[in-house]
């Protein structure tokens, strides 16, 4: 089976959904319009992925993005990575909001992908105050670190 990538429609598609999903990862990312960060990375995990999840995965941006589903949904005939930031996070809302299981269970796939692929970057870490596993890094509170007393392991517990 050939290897797995996203068509350049695609792309625009992943890449407006992270930006709206999460903002904060497309702040400082201006010279590079944000294509080698959370959309590049949350392609690759789609890449890593069982194969048929990553084609419905890539199915649905592809109708989540086209015209048609917009006049479906009662909007003006444009892509939704064409629209304003405003225009895209009402299209989200509306979505996560909608009456329609299918419509949420869209959303939910693209909006878990996201933040998922986000919270797994390093930088993002940092970000949420995470310091990283103990046994890599000192303890910085006085909780963190080995009990004291005894520190054999075959006492009682």
């Amino acid at each position: 089976m050939p290897e797995f990538r996203l068509s350049a429609g695609q792309r625009r598609a992943l890449d407006a959904l992270c930006r709206r999903i999460v903002p904060a990862a497309h702040e400082t990312d201006a010279a590079d319009d944000g294509r080698a960060g959370l959309a590049a990375a949350a392609e690759a995990r789609l890449a890593a992925n069982d194969q048929v999840t990553a084609r419905v995965m890539a199915t649905l941006m592809t109708a989540f993005d086209s015209r048609v589903v917009a006049v479906l949904d009662g909007r003006a005939p444009r892509r939704f990575s064409a629209r304003n930031g405003a225009e895209q996070d009402a299209i989200l809302t509306a979505w996560e909001r909608s009456g329609r299981a299918l419509r949420r269970t869209v959303f939910q796939a693209f909006r878990r992908l996201v933040l998922s692929t986000y919270y797994a970057l390093p930088e993002a870490l940092a970000g949420v105050g995470h310091r990283g596993p103990l046994p890599r890094r000192a303890a910085e509170q006085a909780w963190e670190g080995p009990l004291a007393g005894d520190d054999a392991d075959d006492g009682p517990v």
